[in-house]
């Protein structure tokens, strides 16, 4: 299986879709030319909701944290992976319903280390929750 189920024309195409991005209703809508900017959306569903009928707090870190590695996976053209050392995140305003816009861009790629910040905008343009991350990188061609 695909990670995309419509060709991107990246090197996500020869990735495997993990189970969490589709429970986060995860949509790819491209890189930048220079792959320092990655765009997605996600489609809120009912088993993101918490008590108060709003996107629960995790989810929404997790739907950053999604964003941000396909950002790592496309500028590194698929020979690294990241693993997610720190991320803070600061939640601006609750999402309930409809679909959130994602975009991280890459602040500096090392050997072994990258920094990242994300944001989700609600349908109306306002921030939702942003983070900044720092992940390990990975590389997918030594073995396991």
């Amino acid at each position: 299986m695909q990670y995309y189920t419509k060709k991107t024309g990246t090197v996500l195409d020869q990735i495997e879709r993990p189970a969490a991005t589709d429970f986060l209703g995860f949509i790819f809508e491209g890189f930048e030319q220079d792959r320092s900017c990655a765009k997605a959306r996600f489609l809120i569903k009912s088993e993101h909701m918490n008590a108060g009928d709003i996107v629960h707090g995790g989810v929404l870190a997790a739907m950053l944290d999604e964003i941000i590695g396909v950002l790592i996976v496309g500028a590194t053209d698929g020979a690294s992976r990241p693993i997610t050392l720190s991320m803070t995140t600061s939640y601006l305003t609750a999402a309930r319903n409809g679909e959130l816009h994602a975009c991280a861009e890459l602040i500096k790629i090392g050997k072994s280390t990258a920094f990242a910040t994300a944001e989700l905008r609600n349908e109306g343009g306002d921030i939702v929750a942003k983070a900044e991350q720092v992940s390990r990188l990975y590389s997918t061609t030594h073995s396991k």
